[in-house]
């Protein structure tokens, strides 16, 4: 029953409005936010790139000592035992010497003295 009620109404309305008519769009006079061209065809302007931040001027870990073992050297950095090509905090060590230690980051490197206590 509730079926042919439908089915009534919806015949009544294509009888008494008409036939639906296709959806047109009419956004011809806006302009394509995807496009570098305007709606007029004058290029539009965008904003050039911005250079990248230069990377940190310090290293930002810090070197506390150098534990000297032949052939395994280890950095203390940060308070944590670090081996050569070893990472901590994304800073990966290149190499370790007695008096100094090597790292990376960003395709920046420094060199790390461990502070002598006077």
């Amino acid at each position: 029953m509730t079926r042919n009620v439908c089915f009534l109404v919806l015949l009544a309305e294509v009888l008494f409005l008409g036939t639906c008519s296709a959806v047109e769009y009419a956004g011809q006079n806006f302009r394509d936010p995807f496009s570098e061209v305007g709606s007029r065809g004058h290029r539009v302007q965008t904003q050039e790139p911005r250079a990248a931040l230069p990377g940190p001027t310090e290293p930002p870990v810090v070197l506390t000592g150098i534990i000297w073992v032949p052939g395994k050297p280890r950095a203390i950095i940060n308070g944590k035992h670090v081996l050569t090509n070893g990472m901590i905090e994304g800073v990966k060590v290149i190499e370790i010497k007695k008096n100094e230690v090597r790292i990376s980051l960003n395709d920046q490197e420094w060199t790390l003295r461990p502070e002598r206590n006077q």
